[in-house]
Order: structure tokens, then sequence, then C-alpha cells
């Protein structure tokens, strides 16, 4: 169907050994809102990269919003663009807050559209350290009722930390999938991996991982090798330009029907 999405992601390492390249295919309808885990050197950087950019070529329908509070170079290069890419502090005050009146659209009724919605957020734990109380309350609100309802109306979190913690990742037993990239501390390990914490063997690599799917299936992974990396940075870039011409189509069309009538 037009609005399910399918994106292959990783690859699974034990095909590797039979010289067979599969990949695990993300499907968020089923396995909805992913948490991607990886410190310094991890290759976090790398794979998230890679992973936006498979969304943009397996999900062109979908409306992506990049959120980069972290504000490092590896995605630097989208900022002169006029499309749902923020930093920083825009993250919150402007990117976050759009998603989620697009969210409550749906939940009300107000928007019948069910293409799929998708926030990308990096780095979460840093936003919410940033702000007061009161407003890191609010955000870790906004996240967890994104986890808990999202899916209903196709929209999905994909949230990228460096290590996981309650206080900065609400509602975590919604996340279907998590992406764990080099070898995890035992907090890590207790948070997402509990029932699988004797069999992650402390030979990770950068690049490779473990990979949780709904809590039930461990699956040791590689993150495959970008071959051309300016090609991939513009299929990014054509991609959400053509989401955000489509969503001023949208605008100016409402507009005319509004002064129609």
């Amino acid at each position: 169907m037009e609005n399910e999405l399918k994106v292959p992601i990783v690859m699974l390492e034990d095909y590797l050994k039979y010289n067979q390249q599969l990949y695990y295919v993300w499907e968020p309808s089923k396995v909805p809102h992913m948490a991607v885990i990886g410190g310094t050197g991890s290759g976090k950087s790398y794979f998230c990269k890679m992973l936006v950019g498979k969304l943009c070529l397996y999900a062109p329908q979908a409306e992506l919003m990049i959120c980069d509070f972290k504000g490092d170079d590896s995605l630097s290069w989208l900022t002169s663009h006029p499309i749902w890419f923020y930093r920083y502090t825009d993250c919150i005050e402007i990117g976050l807050e759009t998603f989620y009146s697009r969210f409550l659209d749906r939940q009300s009724g107000n928007d019948k559209s069910r293409h799929p919605l998708i926030l990308y957020f990096d780095e979460l734990a840093a936003a919410v350290n940033f702000y007061d109380k009161k407003e890191a309350e609010l955000l870790r609100k906004k996240i967890a009722n994104l986890l808990m309802l999202g899916r209903s109306f196709n929209v999905f979190l994909i949230l990228v930390m460096q290590r996981p913690d309650a206080a900065y990742l609400p509602a975590r037993e919604n996340v279907g999938l998590v992406i764990a990239l080099n070898n995890q501390t035992v907090e890590s390990k207790e948070m997402f991996f509990h029932s699988f914490k004797d069999e992650m063997l402390p030979d990770r690599k950068r690049g490779t991982g473990y990979m949780l799917e709904s809590g039930a299936k461990l699956h040791k992974v590689v993150v495959p090798t970008v071959s051309n990396m300016d090609k991939l940075h513009q299929t990014i870039l054509d991609t959400m330009l053509l989401q955000a011409a489509r969503r001023s189509e949208t605008k100016l069309g409402g507009l005319g029907d509004t002064m129609a009538q």
C-alpha cells in the first residue's frame, strides 16, 4: 500500500558468513518507532545519514522532518534550504511544535491524510538537558504521546542518542526497533536489552552492533557502506525539497478554497 513504509536499513551479520547480503527491512506499521544508540566512534553518524537517505529513497511519499539538536557537520549542508530541517533550539521551538501540531490535526480529524509523517531527532538527551524542568517535562510529554499514539495515525519517530536513559526517553516500551552500535554499557543493556544482555558479546566494532526487534528478536547487524556520498546527499536534498513543494501546494490549495467561499 502507498502509505506503508518498507525500508531496508541494516545487513544481518549472520548471513554475511555465507556471502549473503540480507537486509532487515523496517516496516513501521508493524514495528513502530526507532531508537539509535551509539557513542563517539561507533559509526552512529554515518549510519544515521545513510538511514535518512534510505527513507528518502524508499519512502518519497512520506514527510520527513529532521531535528539536529547536536548540530555537528554530518547534516549541516541542509541548512541553507527551505525544508523541514532544524538545528539547536529551533528543533524544539519550531520543529517539534510543527510536527506535534500535524499529529494533533490527524488525531482530531482535521487532517484525514495518512501518508507517513516521520520525525528524526538527534540528540534527544541533550535537548531535554538544555531546558529547565518545566520545559523539559513538556518536551518529554510530547515525545511520549507521539510514541504511544502516533502509530494509529501513521506518525513515527526516530530518536538518536549516545546512550539511553529513562529520564530522556519516556514511553520507551513503545519503541519497536532499537539499533545499538558498537559495544554497549551495562546501563544501556539493562534499559533495552535486559532479556538478551548475556548474549551481547563485547566484540562489536565501528559500524556493527545489535538490533532488537519488538523486544523479542535480537540480531547482530552491520551498517552497509555508502559508495557515493555525494549521491546520497543529493537524494536527501531532492526528496526533502519535493516534500516542501508538496506542502506549499497544499497550503495554496487550501487558501484558494477559503477565498472561493
